[in-house]
């Protein structure tokens, strides 16, 4: 049997085990306690930046967007400067066409022709020019070749050839004569 000695030895170890089971209880409660206040904080830095990444490839996106409508505007640019050189181009050669176009040489000779003279056919081509015409004597034509040759648009007359021929109106003195464009 027991003794009454030995009994407190027994309470006083079940108290002992009590207290241990308590305190390991309190240490585990708050070990879990522990745990879960990281497990918090972890899950909301991981949120902060899971928030973070999915900002940041929104703006990726709209970087992305905005270097399409650059490059899209570059490529516009790029065919609009080689329409414009195109343009320029052909504003160029239109230039030279028009510095080279008979009603150009026509007005400058409708400036110096004599009254005297009368043109007869004007013939065109790149270099050169043939005008053939009615004067009623040498003088004139010798004039309009002096005439032809101070031109700006014209330079180094020769006359081809000259012949009189009778008409109704009297005696003219039909010519032709070559001019280089200037």
């Amino acid at each position: 049997m027991e003794t009454l000695e030995q009994r407190p030895l027994e309470m006083q170890r079940a108290g002992e085990r009590k207290r241990v089971a308590t305190l390991w209880l309190a240490i585990n409660g708050l070990l879990i306690v522990v745990l879960v206040v990281i497990l918090v904080v972890v899950t909301g830095l991981k949120q902060e930046a899971l928030d973070s990444l999915l900002m940041y490839e929104q703006n990726l996106q709209k970087e992305v967007v905005l270097l399409d409508q650059l490059l899209a505007q570059k490529t516009v640019f790029e065919q609009t400067g080689k329409n414009l050189d195109k343009q320029t181009a052909k504003v160029q050669r239109c230039t030279m066409c028009r510095r080279n176009a008979p009603d150009l040489y026509l007005k400058e000779l409708a400036d110096i022709l004599p009254s005297q003279i009368v043109l007869k056919t004007f013939l065109y081509s790149p270099k050169v020019m043939k005008i053939k015409g009615i004067a009623a004597n040498m003088h004139y034509i010798r004039q309009f070749m002096y005439v032809l040759s101070k031109s700006k648009c014209f330079k180094n007359p020769q006359l081809v050839s000259v012949y009189t021929k009778s008409e109704k109106n009297g005696v003219g003195k039909y010519f032709e004569i070559t001019v280089l464009k200037a």
